[in-house]
């Protein structure tokens, strides 16, 4: 038996969803609309977890951890679960709430999903702010074949090896990758190039 309510909700909600994906300016209106008409849906928490996603893709971060909090990742499936653990991670990262972003991170960055690299470069950044040395290490060190993190992870794992006195590694490592890449981090990646050089008494180059 056709339940006529059920297709109606769900026509309502898709119909949200579809002026979401063409960024539509009524997209949030049709989805605040949907969640108070429909408080008792299954969908209403995919709504909440839609409305949070607009003010992601606004770059309003605090705002989108105001709907995504509102969600678990049980009241969503497949790609969509991932999708929230990681925008959600990320909105905690812009907000500087590094200990719930963590976690949220270690979880997206060993998945087979588009946000498993992303995932693992903030997960090793944190742990790097953490001062975890080998943990960041270990995950920046997974993304030697990226090209969309050449310019920024070598200057940590430089960073690394001089904290742990690995002057030689940092030499071995870095004088190549600052020869043949744009570093992002340049000057500072110049200064513990200097500063190995130093260490190791060998002032001429320092």
């Amino acid at each position: 038996r056709i339940n006529i309510s059920e297709i109606k909700i769900n026509a309502q909600y898709f119909s949200a969803l579809c002026a979401l994906e063409l960024t539509n300016q009524d997209a949030e209106d049709l989805f605040l609309r949907f969640i108070r008409q429909h408080p008792e849906s299954s969908k209403t928490k995919q709504a909440y977890f839609q409305v949070g996603k607009s003010y992601f893709n606004q770059a309003k971060y605090s705002e989108a951890l105001n709907w995504f909090t509102k969600v678990s990742s049980i009241d969503l499936v497949g790609k969509e679960e991932i999708e929230y653990k990681f925008k959600t991670a990320y909105s905690y990262l812009e907000t500087e709430d590094y200990a719930s972003a963590k976690p949220l991170f270690n979880m997206v960055k060993d998945t087979k999903s588009p946000y498993a690299e992303q995932a693992t470069y903030y997960y090793a950044y944190i742990a790097y702010l953490d001062k975890e040395y080998p943990n960041a290490l270990k995950h920046f060190e997974k993304l030697k074949d990226s090209k969309n993190y050449e310019e920024s992870y070598p200057y940590y794992i430089s960073a690394i090896y001089f904290l742990d006195k690995r002057y030689d590694d940092v030499l071995n490592y870095i004088l190549p990758i600052i020869n043949t890449t744009k570093q992002k981090h340049e000057t500072e990646i110049f200064r513990i190039i200097a500063a190995s050089y130093f260490a190791k008494e060998d002032y001429n180059n320092s």
